[in-house]
C-alpha cells in the first residue's frame, strides 16, 4: 500500500516547491522594501517629533531672555525716575538734565525723550537724548 504524503511534503511532489522558491525571492525582496520604508518613516518621525523638542526648548530659551531684558528695562527707567524725582525735589528747576545724560547717570538709549513738565503744563527742564548725545 502507498502511503499517502501530507502537507508541503505533497505539494512538493507535485511540483508547486519550484514555484514557490520563485515566488520566495520577490516576497523577500519587497519584506526588505517594506523594512526599509518604514524605518525610514521610523526616522522622518523621530527627527520631527526632535526637532519640535528643540524648537520648543529655544523659544522658551527666548522667551526668557525676552523677560529678563525687559524687567532690566523697567528697573532702570524706574531707577532714572526716581533719581529724576529726588533731584527734582531737591534742586528744582536748577537740575541739568543734559548733564545727566552725558555723564551717563540717566541712559540716554532708553528714553527719547526725558523732561519735566510742571503743573502749568509746560517744560521745565526738557533734555533730548539723540545719538550724538545731546540735542
Amino acid at each position: 500500500m502507498k502511503q499517502e504524503k501530507r502537507g508541503v511534503a505533497r505539494l512538493f511532489e507535485h511540483g508547486l516547491g519550484v514555484l514557490n522558491l520563485e515566488w520566495m525571492i520577490p516576497l523577500f525582496s519587497l519584506f526588505l522594501i517594506a523594512m526599509i520604508w518604514s524605518a525610514v518613516l521610523w526616522q522622518v518621525n523621530t527627527d520631527k517629533v526632535r526637532s519640535q523638542l528643540e524648537m520648543q526648548c529655544q523659544s522658551e530659551n527666548l522667551v526668557r531672555v525676552f523677560e529678563e531684558h525687559i524687567s532690566r528695562t523697567i528697573r532702570a527707567v524706574d531707577q532714572s525716575v526716581l533719581f529724576l524725582k529726588y533731584e527734582y525735589e531737591s534742586e528744582g528747576n536748577k537740575m541739568d538734565l543734559p548733564h545727566y545724560i552725558k555723564q551717563g547717570i540717566i541712559q540716554s538709549q532708553l528714553f527719547v525723550q526725558i523732561a519735566i513738565i510742571g503743573p502749568d503744563a509746560c517744560w521745565k527742564c526738557p533734555a533730548c537724548p539723540t545719538s550724538s548725545g545731546l540735542t
